[in-house]
């Protein structure tokens, strides 16, 4: 199937009208043909699958709409993923799990659309958010202006139901090299499109698989979000938005900050608890999941939390110390390696000011 070229499209979406971002090569190959294939009465698209083509979505629940835009990346290369995605094996296997994502962007810049924004696709897995967090105030608050009713028990029904509230995107790579120009370009110009298309995204809602999930750690610390959040400058005439929330470039970072929280469970015993409480806050404020009973105490859920604040906000520190550098390689080959998982589970003082500074970047919006 030849690519759709996006020209300056005029539609109409909730009564209100909208300019898609021109220039824009979507293709469509491996998109279930709902003409010839429709879905079966209970929406599950797998039961009748389309040969060859992604049949692994179904109805959103609960009235879903997109807000949320989630960034992930593949691990394997595009023709894996795109088998993986169209394997229609049922029932699911290790090997060839039920899984989907809405669009997969190649190394090249290709897009292809996997499964219509419309449905759901199968990519955000089982995760949380915090119940009082911005990026949940921030979700309810744009779908109230659109008459659709958000709010924290929707979002968690049974394990998570992020897939019927968010688009996802999957990036080609492995989690252990640098995403191409071609790829992020793409990707950003397809954001402006999918914000044009649906009001009700949120643009500073563009979150990673890891923020959600913890079991995840995808789209890595070579992920450029620091290139999302300032779209709006880096391609003028092209993208109006910027994207995610990212630390400003004048924050006021300290050369040698102090480790707060370490990953020595040791130490952590040592910590002070006003000093957890402040640091609990700030994760639980962006989105970070961090239950009630470890108020007050650096558990595995604050741990996690900070591995994933560390890997979306300091991505480039990650990159650039070798210690660090080498914690993630290891863990990037195999999720299952955590022999230095706590390395990348530090908090010090300059992670603090990062929160407070994308806390303050939800709350102004």
């Amino acid at each position: 199937m030849a690519a759709r070229k996006h020209n300056s499209l005029v539609i109409v979406f909730m009564g209100l009208l909208i300019i898609e971002v021109s220039n824009l090569n979507i293709k469509d190959d491996f998109l279930r043909d709902l003409d010839s294939f429709p879905l079966p009465a209970n929406g599950l698209a797998f039961n009748s699958a389309q040969p060859g083509k992604c049949n692994n979505f179904n109805l959103k629940n609960n009235g879903g709409m997109p807000t949320f835009i989630m960034q992930h990346h593949t691990v394997g290369n595009y023709n894996s993923t795109i088998k993986t995605f169209t394997h229609n094996n049922k029932p699911h296997t290790i090997q060839f799990p039920l899984v989907s994502s809405h669009f997969v962007i190649d190394k090249d810049g290709t897009i292809q659309r996997i499964v219509a924004e419309e449905f759901r696709a199968f990519h955000a897995g089982a995760g949380r958010f915090s119940k009082n967090s911005d990026l949940i105030t921030l979700a309810a608050s744009r779908l109230s202006n659109f008459g659709v009713v958000f709010n924290y028990d929707i979002l968690h029904i049974g394990r998570g139901d992020m897939n019927s509230w968010s688009i996802g995107i999957e990036n080609v790579n492995s989690g252990n090299e640098p995403f191409t120009k071609q790829q992020i370009e793409a990707n950003i110009l397809l954001c402006e499109f999918l914000c044009n298309k649906f009001p009700t995204l949120n643009p500073h809602l563009m979150v990673a698989h890891s923020d959600w999930s913890y079991n995840k750690i995808d789209p890595s610390p070579y992920f450029p979000w620091h290139e999302f959040a300032t779209a709006s400058q880096l391609y003028p005439g092209s993208v109006k938005r910027n994207f995610g929330v990212y630390p400003r470039k004048n924050l006021a970072l300290k050369k040698d900050p102090n480790i707060l929280i370490s990953g020595d469970d040791e130490k952590n015993k040592k910590i002070s608890l006003k000093i957890i409480t402040i640091a609990q806050n700030l994760l639980r404020s962006y989105g970070f999941y961090i239950p009630e009973e470890e108020s007050g105490v650096v558990g595995n859920k604050t741990k996690n939390a900070i591995f994933a604040a560390h890997v979306h906000f300091q991505g480039p520190k990650i990159l650039n110390d070798s210690i660090l550098f080498e914690a993630w390689h290891a863990l990037a080959k195999s999720i299952n390696s955590k022999s230095n998982y706590h390395l990348l589970t530090v908090l010090d003082e300059n992670l603090l000011i990062i929160l407070a500074d994308c806390v303050d970047q939800l709350r102004g919006v």
